[in-house]
């Protein structure tokens, strides 16, 4: 597992060489004002919808409860948090659903520059089977990972467990994140079960790049429109060393 983490982290530094390539720039163009997009209608739901949330979640409250000013303000500033830590969670998901077709098309021409392979152009059908098996990846994972998630921060509360339940819950977010990115690359080769076994045999690779596409992901404005494009040509140059190397 160490040695595929450091293939991705490897291959996430070559990556820049290729960002800006003129056969990548349009992907890496067009994928970041997406993300940026749906980035601005996450923050715009939860400022215009945020504070209904927060009074419903108020009338809860006994009234004894809301005639303590300090615990009013921070069961206020704990919503706020949960609802940016939700938007965080849900986002990465949601960037990888919208943007499948063009980083389908983004790892197709990243693999065929690096090795001249002919690969079959996608069609608008082709391109639609791509979002459509992304979404279907992406909501399974979901799935998956709140099964993990849930338990995993209720231990959070037994003294002493949260030093191992967070960076746990790290490695978890890390590694469905990586397995969407390389998804783009093994859609050409494998269906979904399959790609399940090739991620499941190698989780560093799915790791590595995960836990990079996060933090870059966390970058103001940067992030959001260069950690799809980058993450993508990450797995794929990641995808094509192990390949080689077998």
């Amino acid at each position: 597992m160490i040695s595929d983490i450091i293939r991705s982290f490897n291959a996430y530094g070559r990556s820049v060489n290729y960002l800006f390539k003129p056969w990548s720039i349009k992907y890496v163009i067009a994928s970041g004002l997406l993300s940026l997009l749906t980035l601005v209608a996450f923050i715009l739901v939860i400022y215009f919808y945020g504070d209904n949330l927060i009074d419903s979640l108020f009338l809860a409250l006994t009234p004894k409860a809301l005639s303590i000013e300090w615990l009013v303000v921070v069961f206020e500033w704990l919503t706020r948090i949960l609802l940016w830590l939700g938007l965080i969670f849900i986002f990465k998901y949601i960037v990888l659903i919208i943007t499948a077709p063009i980083m389908s098309l983004l790892s197709e021409s990243v693999e065929i520059h690096l090795t001249s392979n002919t690969i079959p152009q996608l069609g608008f059908k082709d391109q639609i089977k791509s979002m459509v098996r992304g979404t279907r990846l992406a909501l399974s994972n979901v799935v998956r990972e709140i099964l993990i998630t849930i338990p995993t921060l209720l231990l959070s509360f037994i003294p002493g467990f949260a030093l191992f339940t967070t960076p746990f819950l790290l490695v978890v977010q890390s590694y469905y994140a990586g397995f969407g990115n390389f998804d783009f690359f093994m859609e050409r080769r494998y269906n979904i079960r399959e790609s399940r076994i090739f991620m499941n045999r190698h989780r560093g690779l799915a790791i590595g790049n995960g836990f990079l596409f996060l933090s870059f992901l966390l970058v103001p404005i940067v992030g959001v429109l260069l950690s799809p494009p980058l993450s993508t040509i990450a797995a794929t140059v990641a995808s094509l060393d192990l390949m080689d190397n077998d």
